[in-house]
């Protein structure tokens, strides 16, 4: 299974895969890619899950690390609520 999220711009497309055993932090590299990237819209495309019946919930897991990890950079300490 491949999690891959791009872009088309007129002339540019960013690319990143993942796929099991890639990397321990894969929600912290795909919100890093996005941000250094300036990505407004993801597009996540694999397999089908009839495929490979995992593929869903390791997508899910890699955007749910992903939105955690930009959650707590982007909320402030205490008292900044």
């Amino acid at each position: 299974m491949v999690l891959i999220g791009s872009v088309s711009l007129i002339e540019s497309v960013f690319t990143i895969h993942f796929y099991p055993g890639k990397s321990e932090q894969m929600g912290v590299e795909l919100l890093d890619f996005v941000t250094r990237n300036n990505l407004q819209t993801l597009n996540v495309a694999g397999t089908r899950g009839s495929k490979e019946p995992e593929v869903y919930r390791f997508a899910l897991e890699i955007l749910k690390e992903a939105l955690a990890t930009q959650s707590s950079t982007t909320m402030g300490g205490p008292g900044e609520g």
